[in-house]
């Protein structure tokens, strides 16, 4: 539950919420994906009331990336353009982007690769980079992504975020963080507890601050905070 929360989202930067298990985050994106309604307050999208807005609607300018991203039991043509009819070239260019034109590649019936039900013959990383690939097809305005990218190597990892990056830009983005390593490059943290915001700011301003924020990072990291830079620079 969230208490006395007045969190305004910059349009155009990446916005990342964090804080341990049951501080607000789902919360607050649950409000934002209108799967939930404030009992108190409004949520204003570019000054509208949500709960005026069609959601149809709305869900073609929003994404939501979630930790397992749903795959039903079709090809990976279907999972990617659902019932639009797109043309190979645009499936396979999302495909590469999202780091998963070899495997596309290899297989048999490419594209029309039936993935099994919840994508069974898909490792995980592979079902995430399946939602990537649907969020460069989609093109939306704002995208809500929960812990980016967590079932992926590290080569891998590397290469997706580098063409995610690029996509994201001059989108308005909410991440929810549980690994601050993911989000130490998002332009705002804001901090929560107990769902109220007791933290907000850039990485380098909250690392060194006292308070829940850093608190994290010691127990994540040990205390290093050039933790992740080696791996940042090989990549």
């Amino acid at each position: 539950m969230l208490n006395g929360l007045d969190l305004t989202l910059e349009r155009g930067r990446t916005t990342a919420l964090v804080g341990i298990s049951g501080a607000g985050k789902s919360t607050i994106v649950k409000l934002l994906l209108g799967l939930l309604k404030p009992q108190s307050g409004r949520v204003l999208v570019d000054g509208v009331d949500l709960a005026t807005v069609d959601l149809g609607s709305y869900y073609t300018e929003v994404a939501y990336i979630p930790q397992e991203p749903p795959v039903f039991d079709g090809t990976i043509r279907e999972n990617l353009a659902f019932d639009a009819d797109l043309p190979d070239p645009t499936l396979t260019d999302a495909v590469a982007g999202a780091g998963l034109g070899q495997l596309i590649e290899r297989l048999p019936d490419g594209l029309d690769t039936v993935v099994g039900e919840r994508g069974t013959k898909l490792s995980g990383g592979e079902r995430q980079r399946l939602a990537y690939a649907r969020l460069l097809i989609q093109q939306p305005r704002i995208v809500v992504m929960d812990e980016p990218p967590a079932s992926l190597d590290s080569l891998t990892e590397a290469a997706v975020t580098e063409t995610l990056t690029g996509f994201l830009a001059g989108r308005t983005v909410i991440v929810i963080a549980h690994r601050i390593q993911t989000v130490r490059t998002a332009d705002r943290i804001v901090v929560l507890d107990d769902g109220r915001m007791v933290q907000d700011g850039d990485f380098d301003a909250l690392v060194t601050a006292p308070g829940v924020f850093r608190d994290m990072w010691m127990e994540q990291t040990g205390g290093n905070r050039e933790h992740g830079r080696h791996d940042e620079q090989q990549a």
